[in-house]
């Protein structure tokens, strides 16, 4: 089924320019199937046969002179087609993001506190029974790859405790901002598109549907449904039409549009470009180049048959392979083997091991270090690296937390109660069991730290949870230990 074909009109200008950025974002994330699926989007033809495709395109009877004909056309796009296959697209980019979601959750959120009424959206915060935890980390997780997510608070048909609807990047079509009496920037309105797949028993079929959430000329919030056929031109935002619904909760309205913007960086409606676009855009580019290189390699092992001289019937029983031989009666006849050169295969596989170096240094690349390194300077690397993740994870929260803060004033509660806050400490687990080592064996020469102290710093990063007065009653009950000895034996100290 179409969309409304006049839909174009509405989609705020901004959305145009951005939006192959975030296809592109979505195809990388998602790997090598949704890429090579875009065919030559991301993985141009050469330029070979680039020219056989559109020739043959143009000229399609078959020609008894020579021309390329249409089968040419086909014999071009097969030819891409095992280009293409044997292709590797590095999933560089799911992987930084799925290792950073598991640094950001490695522990949970620092706090998540609601008033008594609305004590239940902390397990059940949407309509698919979804945590607020977990709201969170899907939020974050689209962040990190359109750097764009829309919350909206819609009440319950039955019931006191509103749920969060969850928009894509891609379904937020239109806004508009207006300055109000006191001097603060709210929505006016906001078109979402909310098209997609509906069963009817049995059976699937892809529904045209929009929403459009605005305030009216008294400043109230109503909802209203659209559709394919809707006269868009005809909708008067101040003076909305009778099918438009002002949702309620306890009988109360609300006089501003209970939807967020979470970017990867703010909570405003303006646009951001996704903030691992440029890994993206490497792993496009060591796609290109591993296809090249890959396609060399190939014909290093495809050498052309070079025959000159030779009858039709000669050619005829001609077969090459191991145990063959080639033969003419022609004096002139000739025979050659005619290959690709190899000499700029090293310079391709010197360029690729660059690309795919630098790729690693866009990621999150916490392990991949070729010499040892102590904990305190990997927590300094992570620190660097991580940066960018504190600002996401704080924005990510800043919407969630908007958005209670106004379901706790629809639902008569008191909105100083919500707060969000996620976990920002990206490095607790960074000291290695060497820092410890090393740590003991100064103390043994005489510096002046004691065994509480020794144990605060094994408490601070995550090596016990007991208390000095409890770590030392159980090593009593385990015969003690010698505290002469350097504990650099003990096992996984290392």
């Amino acid at each position: 089924m179409t969309k409304n074909s006049n839909i174009a009109k509405y989609i705020h200008p901004g959305i145009t320019a951005i939006l192959p950025l975030w296809t592109q974002m979505r195809d990388t994330y998602a790997g090598e199937q949704a890429v090579k699926a875009r065919g030559t989007d991301y993985l141009p033809m050469t330029d070979g046969q680039a020219a056989d495709y559109g020739n043959g395109r143009a000229r399609q009877p078959a020609s008894s002179e020579g021309l390329v004909t249409g089968d040419k056309a086909q014999d071009a796009l097969n030819r891409y087609k095992s280009y293409k296959s044997r292709a590797i697209f590095p999933n560089y980019l799911q992987d930084t993001i799925i290792s950073m979601l598991g640094v950001m959750y490695s522990e949970k959120p620092k706090e998540i506190a609601l008033p008594s009424a609305l004590q239940e959206m902390a397990k059940s915060a949407t309509p698919y029974g979804d945590s607020i935890e977990m709201l969170m980390r899907r939020i974050n997780e689209n962040q990190l790859i359109t750097g764009r997510r829309g919350l909206l608070l819609e009440p319950p048909e039955k019931g006191k405790i509103p749920k969060i609807l969850e928009y894509s990047a891609e379904t937020i079509l239109n806004w508009r901002i207006f300055i109000d009496s006191e001097s603060n920037a709210q929505l006016k309105f906001i078109l979402l598109d909310e098209s997609g797949a509906k069963a009817e028993g049995l059976k699937w079929s892809n529904e045209i549907s929009y929403r459009l959430c605005a305030l009216d000329g008294a400043g109230k919030y109503y909802s209203l449904k659209l559709d394919k056929d809707s006269d868009f031109d005809a909708i008067d935002l101040d003076h909305p039409s009778a099918d438009a619904v002002y949702p309620a909760l306890l009988g109360q309205t609300l006089n501003s549009i209970p939807f967020t913007f979470v970017n990867a960086c703010s909570v405003l409606p303006d646009l951001e470009n996704p903030p691992l676009l440029a890994l993206s855009n490497m792993c496009i580019a060591i796609y290109r180049g591993d296809a090249d290189y890959r396609q060399h390699l190939y014909q290093q092992g495809q050498d052309t048959a070079f025959f000159k001289g030779f009858t039709e019937d000669e050619l005829s029983v001609v077969r090459l392979g191991a145990g063959q031989s080639v033969g003419s009666t022609s004096a002139d006849a000739d025979f050659k083997m005619v290959g690709v050169n190899s000499q700029g295969l090293p310079e391709e596989r010197t360029s690729q091991e660059n690309l795919l170096n630098q790729a690693v240094n866009m990621g999150i690349a916490l392990v991949e270090q070729k010499q040892a390194e102590s904990g305190e300077a990997l927590k300094t690397r992570l620190v660097v690296k991580t940066a960018s993740m504190k600002t996401i994870a704080l924005s990510g929260a800043r919407g969630i937390e908007n958005l209670l803060k106004t379901a706790a004033i629809w639902a008569g509660a008191n909105p100083d109660e919500v707060k969000i806050e996620p976990n920002l400490d990206f490095s607790a687990s960074a000291v290695a069991a060497k820092d410890l080592l090393d740590l003991w064996s100064t103390k043994q020469s005489g510096a002046p730290l004691s065994e509480k102290s020794y144990h605060e710093y094994l408490q601070r990063n995550n090596y016990t949870d007991l208390t000095y007065e409890q770590e030392m009653q159980e090593i009593e009950s385990e015969g003690g230990i010698n505290p002469t000895i350097i504990p650099q034996a003990l096992p996984g100290m290392q």
